[in-house]
Formats: structure tokens, C-alpha cells, sequence
């Protein structure tokens, strides 16, 4: 797999391909996420220049847990393990804080040619002050509302595919044939689901 060397420069601590071949996922040492399109041609693989950097859900840690990480600085944010769904159209991180956060791919077009020509680029400013998500190839990475922060640090996560058919799960709502469900593991030997 080529990977440009802008890329490569900052280096990696995890790194996930999507199921589907076409993205790649780089945790950097610092707990950034970034995303980048992969592109193949004549069974070659190259990943695309313009890298997408993701934002977290800010999180407020409780007040006793301040003093044991105050010298850690945002140690406990540090990124443990990530996971493309099955359909590779979600991606969900975990860290050690407990904290588990989704991004959605949608399918979206540029407002304008600068978005879509961005290199290198994580948003686009747009016309409000805002920032505008970079599209690529038609797509964008959204943040989704994350999940309630676990009591302990996040050791695994994985994507089991949904069932063909509607089914009934135990607190009496049904899963949709389409869902994918997201397992979580904990330090504290806590499977959610």
C-alpha cells in the first residue's frame, strides 16, 4: 500500500482498514483520528493525500478523577482500540476514560469546488464562521451522539452484523434487520452491548 509521505510523517499508534477496502483510519500518539480514502487501481492499493481529522465529543471527567490524572495531562483520552461496522459506514473509537464516540459516513456533496478540492485539510470554513466537513468523494465523516461514558477504560471494540430478520431483544424492543451492534469490552471485564 503506497501512503504519502505528508501522512506517514506523523506517524501511528493503530491503524484500521474498513471492511469494504476503502478507508483507512490512522490514531495518531496523540489520540487525533484521522481518515483518508484508499484507492485501488490494477491490484494496487494508495491511500489519498487528503486526510480528514475527526473530532472528539468533549467530555467532562467527574471531580475525584481530576486529582488522580492531574499530572497526566489527557493521558486518560488516549485512544485503545477503534472499529469499522460491518458495511464499513460507521467507525467508533474507545478510550480510556470510558468514553466510546461514532462517526457516520453520509453521503453529502461540496458546497462549493474549494471543499472538494481541500488538500490536507481536516474542515472548510464556511460562509456562517462555521466549520464545513470536508466531503470526499461524495462523502463525509459525521460525529454522532456518542454513548454514556462506561465506568472503566475501554479495552475492545468490535461490530457484530444485526439479524436478517426483525427479533425481539430482551427489554422488548426489536432490532431491525439492518442495525449493527456494537460490543464493548472493559477493564473491568464488562461486556456492553
Amino acid at each position: 500500500m503506497t501512503v504519502p509521505s505528508d501522512i506517514s510523517h506523523d506517524g501511528a499508534r493503530i491503524l484500521s482498514i474498513s471492511p469494504d477496502n476503502n478507508w483507512i483510519c490512522i490514531i495518531r500518539p496523540d489520540s487525533s483520528i484521522n481518515v483518508a480514502r484508499i484507492r485501488s487501481t490494477e491490484g494496487t492499493f494508495e491511500v489519498d493525500s487528503r486526510v480528514v481529522e475527526l473530532e472528539r465529543s468533549e467530555r467532562d471527567k467527574p471531580y475525584r478523577d481530576r486529582a488522580s490524572f492531574g499530572t497526566l495531562g489527557s493521558y486518560e483520552r488516549t485512544i485503545r482500540t477503534v472499529a469499522f461496522s460491518h458495511d464499513s459506514k460507521i467507525l467508533a473509537t474507545g478510550d480510556l476514560l470510558g468514553c466510546v464516540d461514532f462517526w457516520v459516513l453520509q453521503d453529502s456533496e461540496p458546497r462549493d469546488a474549494v471543499a472538494a478540492d481541500q488538500d490536507n485539510a481536516s474542515v472548510v470554513d464556511s460562509e456562517d464562521g462555521g466549520e464545513e466537513p470536508v466531503v470526499i468523494d461524495g462523502q463525509q465523516w459525521k460525529r454522532h451522539v456518542p454513548m454514556p461514558r462506561l465506568h472503566s477504560a475501554i479495552v475492545h471494540l468490535c461490530f457484530r452484523p444485526g439479524p436478517s430478520q426483525p427479533k425481539a431483544i430482551t427489554n422488548g424492543n426489536t432490532v431491525a434487520p439492518s442495525e449493527d451492534s456494537l460490543l464493548v469490552v472493559t477493564s473491568k471485564h464488562q461486556l456492553v452491548e
